[in-house]
């Protein structure tokens, strides 16, 4: 056993001995009595309610399961791998039927069906052309399961594949799960969740990849953990089944929106065996927006709620004691939103209201409190595999609490209809974005904690009784504003220009742009484009051809899009759009885009991604407008003296008409005139500043002498802005002038 294990289960033994312990202190000393005793009772049940659910949490992640890759067996089993879309476009569509051809596999042994509930006709045609088969029904009953079910019907392979329609497998998903199935009771494989795009909170704080989409933790570490008794979750993607352990069940469980969950918990029901394996063999698009998360997530948490309600675990028939216990504690989980709620109001209401939650001493905060605190979020460090945060989780829950809680009450109590939605996936945005009517309880839970520490603050100025009382309400009210004003940094949605994900990768690049051949390295690629960056400036075509030495071979037509120095790279970079490409030329594309396999380390916190690390980086990153990038000439910072006369129309004429216009004009000596120094210099104009503005009356038509270059150029202003004495102007050329004036600059 390594040091690290002894001091993960040393650290669980700890936390769940000071856990208890807090929980005997505030049953026996902290509960308030007359009016306020209703509310002590109700924060102390929240509190019991989380510290079972913790309990069970280091139970699972004491010793999670980890596999190794089997062997195939020699006499592979027919798969069949279903695609379930609804209203996904052709292009997410595309990409996944494409990443599935790309699949290892013996090819007559394996169907790939694309199962469409919207019955379209243009998907119909990509499946013929992509060459693969296709499904619809009448109907769209009992939505996805029954898409699957009927899916089920028509086909005939030995395991079956499901997929979202986004969902994009590696090229070993097969080699690395097949294997299992030697073991005849194997019912089903659950492989992550995963997503090669940013979710809503790396991306509207500026941390990218730094932070781990919120889901890893459960669909890599969790699930491994319930992998020991045998009660890993069905997540509806990213799984190959057992046919006749569906059959065993009658299909994919209907009369819930979640009926990933049931499936799974009745098929183990049944005696089969299932199995979480935790590498990462699918990728795809999580939410990106906040009102398609939280539309998600109450959907998840109503579905969950529904599904124990038809099959309750506690009385389910085959379950095992642990099985119950982890299923009743997944439902329990989606009640969050509520627990949540207590936590932020307690304080209010004790510090507007005077009406308290707890009776406690700060000595006994302290005494017993701080241990716990400190304990546990050392001990979920430890077991989490850097895949968890205590800033972070708090930022989700707060963030989400009001409308999941919302959603759970309902479904609890008032048991509405829940339609099922597809989760909107490729979300492109122009403008950033605030919704109001999503986080408006979070802005009212804000208001309401300004207040309550304003008042608190008072209150602890000018009283000299029960200041433990004030003192602790105080720190736990600031602590909830954090959270708050925090997650409504997250709801400010920033723009999405990009219709692509790009993917950083350092290739070897041919560019051929006219007879000249240039070699460079690749920045970034993305499905119908890349980015390359030059040493030095280069002669560009606005079209070009382009050989990416990557995992293989590719060859590209291509047209320029954008080109200029990039100040952080410190290398030219220009950007390509590819032409219309191949059917061979996209699957292999797609191969080197998304094939590649993952590392541990893509799914755990960066070192400075809390909360005084983040606010710096969303402070600078908030003040930097994204730039449009519609540039084709590079820029080039100069200083260059030079002449700009204000001429008319007649000298523009003749400039313009000159057959070697960069020189053949001949300005007269009479033309009035002011000096300038050119600041930057690009094929196409300039930005230059003016020193004696007031001493020439300049219009739109201007020419430029630059004696450097031995260069007299045409063009008009575009823009102009002041600054001191000093008036900067922007010139677009008449015409381009050649790429070695830059080079000579």
């Amino acid at each position: 056993m390594t040091i690290k294990n002894v001091l993960r289960k040393t650290c669980i033994f700890l936390s769940l001995i000071a856990m208890w312990t807090y929980l005997s202190w505030r049953v026996v000393y902290t509960i308030p009595s007359g009016f306020a005793y209703f509310a002590g009772i109700i924060l102390f049940l929240v509190e019991l309610v989380q510290i079972i659910q913790n309990t069970i949490y280091y139970i699972i992640l004491y010793k999670p399961v980890k596999y190794k890759v089997p062997e195939l067996p020699k006499d592979l089993p027919t798969v069949d791998i279903l695609i379930a879309t609804y209203n996904e476009s052709t292009d997410i569509l595309q990409r996944t039927i494409l990443a599935c051809k790309n699949v290892i596999y013996d090819e007559n042994r394996v169907e790939i069906w694309l199962c469409d509930d919207g019955r379209r006709k243009e998907v119909q045609r990509l499946a013929s052309h992509l060459g693969i088969n296709y499904l619809d029904r009448t109907d769209n009953s009992h939505a996805k399961a029954g898409n699957l079910n009927n899916a089920l019907k028509k086909t005939k392979g030995e395991l079956i594949v499901t997929l979202d329609a986004d969902m994009l497998p590696k090229p070993t998903f097969l080699q690395k799960t097949v294997g299992f199935f030697t073991d005849v009771n194997v019912g089903f494989i659950q492989t992550p969740q995963s997503f090669y795009n940013e979710d809503l909170f790396q991306y509207n704080s500026y941390q990218s990849k730094k932070i781990p989409n919120e889901q890893d933790m459960f669909m890599q570490e969790i699930q491994s953990g319930r992998d020991r008794y045998n009660a890993a979750i069905y997540v509806g993607s990213n799984t190959i089944f057992n046919r006749k352990a569906l059959e065993a069940i009658g299909g994919f469980a209907t009369g819930t929106i979640t009926e990933d969950m049931a499936t799974g918990m009745l098929m183990q029901a049944k005696g089969y065996r299932t199995i979480a394996y935790s590498e990462v063999l699918a990728q795809g698009l999580a939410s990106e927006s906040l009102s398609d998360l939280i539309k998600q997530r109450v959907r998840w948490a109503r579905g969950t709620i529904q599904t124990m309600r038809i099959w309750n675990p506690l009385s389910i028939k085959g379950l095992s004691i642990m099985q119950r216990i982890l299923y009743t504690s997944s439902a329990v989980y989606w009640y969050f939103g509520v627990f949540k709620m207590v936590f932020m109001l307690a304080p209010i209401i004790y510090l507007l209201l005077g009406v308290p939650f707890l009776n406690a001493s700060l000595e006994g905060i302290l005494a017993f409190w701080l241990p716990y605190f400190l304990l546990t979020n050392l001990t979920s460090s430890l077991i989490s595999n850097k895949k968890q945060s205590f800033f972070w989780n708090n930022l989700h829950e707060t963030l989400m609490a009001p409308s999941l809680a919302w959603g759970a009450l309902v479904e609890t109590f008032l048991k509405k209809p829940i339609k099922f939605n597809v989760t909107p996936k490729g979300v492109q945005s122009n403008k950033a974005s605030l919704s109001i009517g999503l986080i408006k309880p979070v802005l009212i839970l804000t208001i309401l904690s300004v207040l309550a520490t304003i008042k608190g603050g008072w209150d602890l100025y000018n009283s000299s009784e029960n200041t433990s009382g004030l003192l602790i309400n105080l720190f736990w009210s600031i602590f909830n504003l954090i959270m708050l004003l925090s997650s409504l940094m997250i709801a400010y949605e920033r723009p999405r220009y990009r219709t692509s994900e790009r993917f950083k990768r350092e290739y070897n690049v041919n560019v051929k742009s006219g007879l000249s051949q240039i070699k460079a390295k690749s920045i970034d690629i993305s499905d119908n484009g890349c980015s390359i960056g030059f040493e030095s400036l280069e002669n560009l075509n606005s079209e070009v051809e382009l050989i990416i030495y990557g995992n293989e071979r590719h060859k590209f037509k291509a047209k320029l899009v954008y080109y200029d120095y990039d100040k952080i790279l410190n290398r030219f970079r220009a950007s390509f759009q590819f032409n219309e490409t191949s059917l061979e030329q996209m699957q292999k594309w797609v191969l080197e885009i998304y094939g590649v396999e993952t590392h541990e380390e893509e799914f755990q916190y960066d070192k400075k991604t809390g909360f005084f690390s983040v606010i710096v980086k969303y402070i600078r990153s908030y003040r930097i407008k994204p730039m449009e990038r519609k540039r084709t000439s590079p820029r080039v910072n100069v200083k260059l003296d030079c002449k700009i006369y204000s001429v008319g129309k007649e000298v523009m004429e003749e400039t313009a008409a000159t057959t070697n216009y960069n020189k053949g004009v001949v300005l007269s000596k009479d033309i009035p005139y002011c000096e300038g120094e050119i600041i930057d210099l690009s094929m196409n104009g300039c930005k230059l500043v003016l020193k004696n503005m007031k001493e020439i009356p300049y219009n739109n038509d201007l020419v430029i002498n630059i004696p450097n270059l031995q260069l007299n150029v045409t063009g008009k202003i575009i823009q102009t802005y002041k600054s001191g004495k000093l008036l900067t102007v922007g010139v677009k050329f008449v015409h381009q002038i050649e790429n070695h004036y830059l080079r000579s600059s």
